[in-house]
């Protein structure tokens, strides 16, 4: 089905400040789909769900429109951003008022990849939402083989908004000594604690194949196989929580050429997904502080013109 007409009244100020609009063609099967809003809980008002009902209602009569309101707690709670994800089930993306969730869903994509592709040799992929960094743990550390292998997988599979997303791409040998979330749920696991290579051999074949119908998926669970993987008490992770995440990811505060206005996206993000910590993140540039609760601070959340990036440089980090 064409969603382009849905797409455009969600963009109507009335909708309210919903964070993603997704399609499932498979959960209805007396109509073409099932239309999903999903919303911090109260972020949107009986008033904005009414409208969103009827302006549907009028351009798609019959269609279901379900509204899913998360809690706090499950948005920044997230202990990697595959989990994230998951919170906002399968379906296509239709709206993404924030431009957080194409991205989130790319960049899980891409970590699957290299896992699928790379899977003895890398440990852990990891997201740096301040310096927008993809780092890549290494089993054996950084060689030219390893590089050029995530070099060809990054030509063949991130779209340049993607590119633009992502700064820099570093892989090393040691975990990281700054605040960085796992990107698929395997990378919540300390390299210490990483299954035998016979299971890590069974896991990367499943991947791969998972890793394709995350290509047409949008948000949908794309490696439900490794969701069995042990939880990591919290001292052990040494990792930013929830949408501090998405610091790097949005689109709000970001201009044409890709530059951002890192007070904006964090403003901007405080006010879709609720209480955070938007002031002490801006002026002491530790997106950790986002899961504290400040006062407002303002939006800007235009539609933004994208532009065509390079691929980003890949480095090594090299330990003393």
């Amino acid at each position: 089905m064409n969603t382009d007409h849905i797409r455009r009244l969600l963009g109507d100020e009335r909708c309210g400040l919903y964070l993603l609009a997704t399609f499932d063609e498979r959960a209805a099967a007396e109509h073409d789909g099932v239309l999903t809003v999903h919303a911090a809980a109260g972020a949107i008002t009986p008033e904005n769900v009414a409208f969103i009902e009827a302006s549907v209602a009028r351009v798609a009569p019959g269609m279901p429109v379900r509204i899913r309101r998360h809690a706090a707690t499950d948005l920044h709670g997230q202990d990697c951003l595959e989990n994230f994800a998951r919170l906002f089930g399968e379906g296509r993306i239709v709206a993404d008022p924030t431009g957080s969730f194409a991205r989130v869903s790319g960049l899980i994509r891409l970590a699957l990849l290299i896992r699928a592709e790379c899977w003895r040799r890398v440990e852990r992929v990891l997201w740096h939402a301040e310096e927008r960094r993809l780092i890549v743990q290494a089993a054996s550390g950084d060689d030219a083989s390893l590089r050029a292998r995530i070099r060809r997988l990054i030509d063949a599979n991130a779209d340049d908004d993607l590119r633009g997303a992502i700064a820099a791409i570093e892989i090393c040998a040691q975990t990281p000594e700054e605040a960085c979330i796992p990107v698929d749920v395997l990378s919540r696991r300390p390299p210490a604690a990483s299954p035998p290579p016979a299971a890590r051999e069974r896991n990367g074949g499943l991947l791969a194949r998972l890793s394709k119908i995350a290509a047409i998926a949008g948000l949908s669970s794309v490696s439900a196989a490794a969701a069995g993987a042990a939880d990591i008490p919290p001292a052990e992770r040494a990792s930013v929580s929830g949408i501090a995440a998405l610091v790097g990811l949005t689109t709000l505060g970001e201009n044409s050429f890709g530059a951002r206005n890192r007070h904006q996206a964090v403003g901007g993000l405080r006010l879709y997904f609720g209480e955070a910590g938007v002031k002490a993140a801006a002026v002491s540039g530790d997106v950790r502080a986002l899961d504290t609760a400040t006062p407002d601070a303002g939006p800007d959340n235009a539609a933004q013109r994208r532009v065509r990036y390079p691929a980003p440089a890949i480095h090594s980090q090299k330990k003393a």
